[in-house]
């Protein structure tokens, strides 16, 4: 399955190196959202702030029209993309970050693999960028490869009616609920189908799983330069059962599409496997 209610999801990893190590942080996630912001801002505003709303180019730029869509005038659409997943080396002289476009956003995704490009250059250097799911190099050594193409993410739901959720980062929530994953993935599904898929309604009249075990624990996120303070989100681990189609569906959109808030920093991001699965394919948080 390659869509959720008219969801089309693409991904992209970019490979990256530095000439002098990045500085040590808990929390790479507050970073890459502000570096991203810079490097779309320096390659599309010919402002020296952000005036959206009187650019006459504001209808194809990548900055409003996917980062900051809440710079438009009458605009309430969520981000276009997702900072996924990264990670640093141990030196700190190169990472990976992933992005995922939501549907109509993935055709400014030309344009954000030149911005990174051009803005990276007096830093370091953007190795190579790939394709998420087939994994084909896409660009490098400063360029396209031929026939380059970025296909549709597969969300393909488990077919297991137990199965366990692992907060890979941090999971931000108003909701406090019994079950903190549920009504924070619905919520963030449905923006996400109105805005960028077919505009169905989600709701379920019965749970579309149970809570068997529950253990998360809070964890603070540090504040990125944007944010007066810092949030509070919850790492750990879940056991659902009585998972229904509907359910399993969510899951699959919902490990690309995360869950919650702050999804922009990286926050949200979970994975799902079976319970008989669980050590041989959880991955370890970064987060401990």
């Amino acid at each position: 399955m390659t869509h959720f209610h008219g969801i089309h999801c693409y991904g992209l990893r970019f490979n990256l190196s530095v000439a002098n190590p990045l500085p040590p942080r808990r929390y790479y996630g507050s970073w890459l959202r502000d570096f991203l912001g810079q490097a779309l801002f320096s390659g599309a505003c010919i402002y020296s702030k952000a005036q959206c709303n009187h650019c006459a180019l504001r209808g194809q730029c990548a900055f409003p029209q996917v980062f900051r869509p809440h710079l438009l005038a009458d605009e309430q659409r969520l981000p276009g993309y997702v900072l996924h997943d990264w990670h640093v080396s141990p030196n700190r002289q190169s990472f990976w970050f992933s992005l995922i476009f939501i549907s109509s956003a993935v055709r400014y995704a030309e344009a954000w693999i030149n911005h990174i490009n051009n803005f990276f250059s007096s830093k370091g250097r953007l190795e190579q960028v790939r394709d998420l799911g087939t994994k084909r190099v896409l660009f490098i050594n400063g360029r396209f490869k031929r026939r380059a193409t970025l296909s549709p993410l597969n969300l393909v739901p488990l077919d297991n009616s137990q199965v366990l959720v692992k907060m890979v980062s941090p999971l931000v929530s108003k909701y406090q609920h019994s079950d903190p994953l549920l009504a924070a993935l619905r919520s963030r599904l449905q923006r996400l189908v109105n805005d960028y898929g077919n505009g169905d309604n989600l709701f379920l009249e019965t749970k579309p799983w149970r809570i068997s075990q529950l253990h998360l624990h809070p964890t603070i996120i540090p504040r990125s330069a944007e944010q007066d303070y810092s949030r509070v989100g919850k790492l750990g681990t879940m056991e659902l059962s009585q998972l229904s189609r509907e359910g399993a569906a969510w899951l699959a959109a919902g490990q690309y599409l995360h869950a919650g808030g702050d999804v922009s920093i990286g926050c949200g991001r979970f994975l799902v496997t079976g319970v008989n699965q669980y050590e041989r394919r959880f991955m370890v948080s970064r987060w401990g």
